[in-house]
């Protein structure tokens, strides 16, 4: 008897936190499905990137793909910026949140400054750039070429000027601003690279790892992983905390602004958000994308967050 009664207890606890979070705010139209979200640094502009309607290649369509900026407080549209011809695979805003880089599955890096609306340049590499990323100066910018096995790192005017060999297939990568140093999610292990001295500084044995974010004060590594579970890391790879609950492939993550929560979206057709204080599942949110929810972002300081999928739908959440 006192195992149901605690049983209910925590029922009803569940059932009251899910109802004050997870309000839709917004929901907008998009031309194409969604890859990817990303937030300025100084929280003015939410980037939203352009993903395939026919991601097998059985309609051959002919598509244009778009990066569109939005004013992060009343959700209009700013801008587009065209140019991709292919699915967009990764974005990211500079430091100084003037530029944004993004690069897709045809190998192309665009740099693209905001205010102008313009391509600054674009590195053709002719092999897919799974992510890319500005370093912390915002002076270079940081490449993975996922199926080559390697890090690449640009100077801004698209010149090569390292190479970090992974050796082993990279499906993700992070910078650890604090330390300088950046993170390669490999097949069966994540390494630790400099980005001062361009040499490996540690690693550890690790599978399944799908995506990876750091959370805001360089303290903590977030995983999802291909079970459905999430990690955290602390930064010498040691296991701080498992989040459990999709049981399909955690497509993205990411932590509040405060680093008390943590997003995370799935192939299972699920948005989660977690207490990262004691662990517990607060959020949850069924479906809102008609199949698999490819990004998620915490895009305010009072938590409100965005979704996107398959179903050509920008949710916003309060």
């Amino acid at each position: 008897m006192g195992r149901l009664i605690t049983t209910v207890i925590l029922t009803v606890t569940c059932i009251h936190a899910f109802s004050q979070k997870g309000k839709i705010l917004k929901s907008i139209e998009t031309a194409m499905p969604i890859a990817c979200i990303e937030v300025s640094p100084n929280y003015e502009l939410i980037a939203v990137a352009d993903d395939t309607k026919d991601p097998l290649g059985f309609q051959e369509l002919i598509e244009e793909f778009s990066i569109t900026i939005y004013d992060s407080h009343d959700f209009s549209v700013l801008t587009r910026l065209r140019g991709h011809d292919e699915a967009i695979q990764s974005i990211d805003f500079s430091p100084d949140s003037r530029k944004l880089v993004s690069s897709d599955n045809r190998g192309n890096i665009m740099v693209w400054d905001i205010n102008s609306t313009s391509s600054l340049f674009t590195i053709p590499t002719a092999d897919w750039v799974h992510s890319v990323k500005f370093s912390s100066s915002g002076n270079e910018l940081i490449a993975i070429q996922g199926y080559e096995k390697r890090a690449l790192i640009f100077d801004l005017q698209g010149h090569l000027i390292a190479e970090l060999p992974a050796q082993k297939q990279v499906n993700d990568l992070e910078i650890n601003f604090d330390k300088t140093e950046v993170y390669l999610g490999c097949h069966n292990e994540i390494q630790v690279w400099s980005l001062l001295t361009r040499r490996i500084t540690r690693k550890i044995p690790f599978s399944g790892l799908m995506c990876m974010t750091m959370n805001h004060n360089n303290s903590q590594l977030g995983i999802g992983l291909s079970s459905g579970d999430v990690v955290i890391l602390n930064t010498e790879l040691e296991e701080q905390a498992k989040l459990s609950g999709h049981f399909k492939p955690v497509l993205s993550i990411d932590f509040s602004i405060e680093d008390s929560e943590l997003i995370s979206g799935s192939s299972d057709q699920t948005i989660r958000i977690w207490n990262l204080e004691n662990g517990q599942e607060i959020v949850q949110l069924m479906n809102e994308h008609a199949g698999s929810v490819q990004a998620v972002r915490f895009i305010s300081d009072n938590n409100f967050f965005a979704t996107g999928g398959e179903n050509l739908t920008l949710k916003i959440w309060k």
